[in-house]
């Protein structure tokens, strides 16, 4: 068994490729090292002939024995001779005494004696058990015997050591034949270790090739998926639009053609219902508010109005500008009605306030817009604009707002409009009024024109003046909605500056003001 006491050697592996060696020896694939014995117990040679004394007495121990028992009684000892035999001589017995102890046996004595020299030994014998002399003998006999026993005891010895000699190169070759075996076998799981470890960083590049491989195809067919869902995103919110335009279209076409069949259903009017309030006219046709007759029918302007306008989102989005000014003046909060819109049109004005949680009332005499608002559940009347504002208690009001409205009157009704409007506002009640931008020479000469009910432009300053001329305080003018960047030039010159300006500025403005408090509320007569 392998002992695990060195941390750096692998001895499951070692075991392995031990095991496996041996395997292949016992199956003769491999040639087996050479086998070393290594007991210490001499290696029995074969039994010869003994043909002297000298010869039989150069044995030693039971080989001893066994050739003399041969020699003398021409027998093998039985167990209890052998085990007599092998005492004496363990024992310190000369071999010489045993081997006359052999031969003075009564079954020696019908033997032939083979050899002569034995006599003086069986003789010694019998002298040295003599009573009272046997002492005396066997000490002349040991000195008369010193030399020779010497010389027999150096030649054992030299026997002996040559026997270790030999013994002791036998196992040095032995063992390096072993250490050698052992280091071909540590070699060759060395070999095997480094195979195995090559292999595995072989295997493990593999892995770390086909990772990188996989992540990069991975990372190619997310491009590409993502590249491909952008584009049929890109397609489906294009197809999408254009699906929403249609529908807008077909709305607007709908509502026009309904819109001309309750015309066509109405009996015949000597006059059309006005499209500006008849309180801002000053005579009974042109200054009623009634627009010429080829214009009169209210269908035809809510056709108009939703051709050049835009959609209800696109104004929505227009009017959410205004959102953060109700926030600096709350004054609506406390007031009995929070706000009005005169001139409210298809209500995109009373939809963003009510999101907001500002219930908000609707002015408009045209009956289509007044239908649509009650259907869409919005707070509405129709009602002349002039007529409700003259209805209305003084300091009652908390917001009044108008988009697109004052450009459609005369100067006089204006002027009536403003007084109205700072007469029924609460103190620091809001006004808002939106009209086109002259100051847009494109807006002012012709997008100004496109519908036929406007008046006049009203350029920024005269507006801002009528304001404050009507004692209105915190004066605020909006420039509104410019042409897009992209429509402009694209110059740095001071003479591309003054064009952008004057040709692809704001094309709306607005004037926000405030009602000042009861001591400052003094207003003067207007012209």
């Amino acid at each position: 068994m392998l002992i695990r006491n060195n941390p750096d050697i692998d001895f499951d592996r070692l075991s392995d490729s031990i095991r496996a060696r041996l395997k292949r020896y016992a199956q003769g694939e491999e040639q087996r090292p050479p086998e070393f014995d290594l007991s210490k117990r001499p290696v029995r040679r074969q039994a010869a002939v003994v043909g002297s004394l000298a010869e039989l007495l150069g044995l030693e121990d039971q080989e001893l024995v066994e050739q003399a028992y041969l020699l003398l009684l021409h027998r093998p000892p039985t167990p209890e001779e052998l085990a007599h035999c092998l005492g004496e001589l363990r024992g310190g017995e000369d071999k010489a005494q045993v081997l006359a102890w052999i031969s003075s046996s009564a079954e020696a004595d019908r033997q032939r004696e083979p050899f002569r020299q034995l006599r003086g030994n069986r003789l010694k014998r019998r002298l040295v058990r003599l009573p009272l002399i046997g002492g005396m003998v066997a000490t002349l006999l040991t000195w008369a015997l010193a030399y020779p026993y010497r010389r027999y005891v150096n030649a054992h010895l030299n026997q002996l050591y040559r026997l270790t000699r030999d013994h002791k190169a036998a196992f040095a070759d032995g063992l390096a034949q072993q250490g050698t075996a052992l280091r071909e076998t540590q070699d060759a799981i060395e070999l095997d270790k480094a195979r195995e470890q090559a292999q595995a960083e072989q295997v493990a590049q593999q892995l770390t090739e086909q990772r990188a491989a996989f992540g990069q195809q991975l990372a190619e067919q997310r491009a590409t998926f993502e590249q491909q869902l952008a584009e049929q995103r890109a397609t489906f919110e294009q197809r999408l639009a254009e699906r929403d335009r249609k529908m807008q279209a077909m709305q607007q076409e709908t509502t026009l053609l309904k819109l001309r069949v309750s015309q066509a259903d109405r009996p015949p009017r000597a006059e059309s219902a006005a499209i500006i309030p008849s309180q801002f006219s000053t005579d009974a046709s042109a200054e009623a508010g009634q627009t010429p007759e080829s214009l009169a029918d209210e269908a035809l302007y809510i056709a108009l109005e939703a051709h050049f306008r835009g959609s209800p989102e696109a104004i929505e989005a227009r009017l959410a500008y205004y959102l953060p000014l109700l926030k600096e003046h709350a004054a609506w909060r406390q007031a009995s009605l929070a706000a009005a819109d005169i001139g409210c049109g298809r209500g995109e004005w009373l939809q963003l306030l009510r999101r907001e949680g500002i219930d908000c009332l609707g002015i408009d005499l045209n009956a289509h817009n007044v239908q649509a608002c009650q259907e869409a559940g919005l707070h509405i009347m129709k009602a002349d604009a002039l007529q409700w504002l003259a209805s209305q208690p003084a300091d009652s009001v908390g917001l009044i707002s108008s988009f697109h409205l004052i450009e459609h009157l005369e100067p006089e009704r204006l002027f009536l409009l403003l007084r109205e409007t700072a007469r029924v506002l609460v103190p620091g009640g809001l006004m808002i009024l939106e009209t086109p931008n002259p100051e847009n020479l494109v807006t002012g000469a012709t997008n100004f024109y496109i519908d036929p009910t406007h008046r006049r432009p009203l350029p920024p300053a005269l507006v801002e003046f009528l304001v404050d001329y009507y004692g209105f305080g915190a004066i605020r003018l909006h420039r509104l909605n410019p042409v897009a960047d992209q429509l402009a030039l694209q110059e740095g010159s001071e003479t591309a500056k003054r064009c952008n300006h004057y040709f692809y500025g704001p094309q709306d403005y607005a004037i926000t003001a405030v009602k000042p408090g009861a001591e400052g509320s003094a207003q003067p007569t207007p012209p």
